[in-house]
């Protein structure tokens, strides 16, 4: 995980905003261009409140997932 800065800062951030009382989202995304290359370039961001509070994804993203807590 050592190329996945984005990873281990969305799964940290996550669950900081969690242990706070927020509700936050990690949201996974891949660029579409890169679907057909040797390496699909994804990214990872932090949605709390509705606002990207880490790791802002560049324009072109496509979300393929939006992780929740249930409680």
């Amino acid at each position: 995980m050592r190329h996945r800065r984005c990873l281990r800062q969305g799964v940290l951030g996550y669950r900081l905003l969690r242990a706070a009382g927020e509700t936050p989202e990690l949201v996974f995304g891949v660029d579409p261009s890169s679907i057909e290359a040797p390496i699909v370039r994804a990214h990872c961001w932090v949605v709390s409140r509705g606002e990207v509070v880490l790791n802002p994804p560049e324009p072109g993203l496509v979300t393929v997932l939006r992780h929740t807590s249930r409680s």
